[in-house]
């Protein structure tokens, strides 16, 4: 699995050319001019001819400008799902072990999931009002374009989450009911969560958490948090800007 990551702007007719990736991707032409900037933030191979990318987008409303992100799935080259945030998607990744989730991480901090196993049919009456403007504007092609908002969101933690923009998600731990993911932000601080599905009977009773939409199956629960500069920088601190982090498996302590 690899990762894409770095800014770049997009024009109308620009095919998207991955240093990494044998495929070709381009962003629907009869989106383009929905918006006013379509930018490439990152993207994520997750296999079997899977790609998925986040574009940062600019949705004019009013007097006010909305910066957004639109995850296209892509399979064989061919866009195939659409995932609309409502903030800039900094990174991407699907745990080797829970790949229906897609997990995002985003410029404010939060961390966003996607169930892939959603149907279209479930999104398509969303009723938020973001999504009922971009429907506007598509004159007549409503049906074509399904945007699915996340399941979850870790925003409503405020300062106990992410305080600069994610820009790293990997797996740290899993078995059979375990799922372990970490999240890195720019300045530094990583957070281990245990990425978890409602039971059966947490769903007949309707037992959401905070961060939940109607119908999510899905959920993070944060288990601890450090600073990477605690242990490594002392006498650099706050003076870096973090951009990747690994772990180390063979280490003994």
């Amino acid at each position: 699995m690899l990762t894409y990551q770095e800014k770049n702007t997009m024009t109308k007719d620009k095919a998207l050319n991955f240093p990494m990736f044998e495929d070709v991707l381009s962003f629907p032409s009869d989106l383009y001019d929905m918006f006013q900037d379509v930018s490439i933030l990152c993207a994520f191979d997750s296999g079997a001819n899977t790609i998925f990318v986040s574009y940062a987008i600019k949705l004019g409303l009013d007097a006010s400008v909305h910066k957004l992100s639109l995850v296209i799935e892509y399979i064989n080259t061919r866009p195939t799902n659409f995932y609309l945030a409502l903030t800039e998607v900094t990174s991407l990744y699907i745990s080797t072990n829970f790949r229906h989730a897609l997990i995002g991480g985003t410029r404010d901090g939060s961390l966003v999931l996607w169930d892939l196993r959603d149907s279209n049919l479930m999104h398509s009456t969303n009723p938020h009002e973001m999504i009922r403007k971009i429907y506007e504007r598509h004159e007549g092609k409503e049906g074509k374009y399904v945007y699915r908002l996340p399941n979850y969101s870790t925003d409503f933690l405020g300062e106990n989450g992410h305080g600069s923009a994610v820009v790293k998600i990997k797996d740290v731990y899993s078995n059979k009911n375990i799922y372990e993911i970490f999240s890195l932000e720019e300045f530094g601080k990583v957070i281990v969560w245990n990425l978890t599905e409602l039971t059966k009977y947490e769903l007949a009773q309707g037992l959401y958490d905070l961060g939940m939409s109607i119908d999510a199956k899905i959920k993070l629960i944060k288990t601890t948090e450090f600073i990477i500069d605690d242990f490594y920088f002392h006498d650099l601190r706050r003076n870096i800007l973090c951009t990747d982090i690994d772990l180390d498996k063979q280490a003994t302590k």
